[in-house]
């Protein structure tokens, strides 16, 4: 450390102690802040996807049920999961009741439109496809 005569810090030094702890504070700060956001980005994305997979399996269910129809309200899906929360469900995934499933079966998981979670979201590609591969199944569509 640099000392004056009298044993006490400059006053130089004093102040680069003083920025070296502010910018660690700071930098803690920063720190903490991108941890807090990137877990609640986490958290919303587990809400979404698992909006997503009740709507994707009430819907296989649905298709299963219903020899390849494809439901055309939330009382539909009900009907095959009453005990699923499809208000909470509503609120996290856009889901398009009026999709024909000629086209769906067509479609792949990057191009599946019919039931679409908010974003931010964890991969549903796999529930996608069993989806379509369900739809394919019941509609002889090969």
């Amino acid at each position: 450390m640099v000392e004056n005569k009298s044993g006490r810090m400059s006053s130089i030094a004093r102040r680069l102690v003083y920025i070296a702890a502010a910018t660690l504070l700071v930098g803690m700060a920063i720190a903490i802040v991108v941890v807090v956001r990137a877990v609640n980005r986490s958290l919303v994305a587990e809400e979404n996807f698992q909006a997503f997979f009740h709507a994707q399996q009430a819907t296989v269910a649905y298709v299963e049920q219903y020899d390849g129809r494809w439901p055309r309200s939330w009382d539909h899906l009900r009907a095959v999961r009453p005990k699923a929360d499809f208000d909470w469900v509503a609120e996290h995934v856009s889901f398009d009741f009026a999709a024909d499933p000629d086209e769906v079966v067509d479609q792949t998981p990057e191009t599946f439109t019919a039931i679409e979670p908010d974003r931010p979201c964890f991969r549903i590609d796999d529930l996608v496809q069993s989806l379509i591969d369900t739809l394919r199944k019941h509609r002889k569509i090969d």
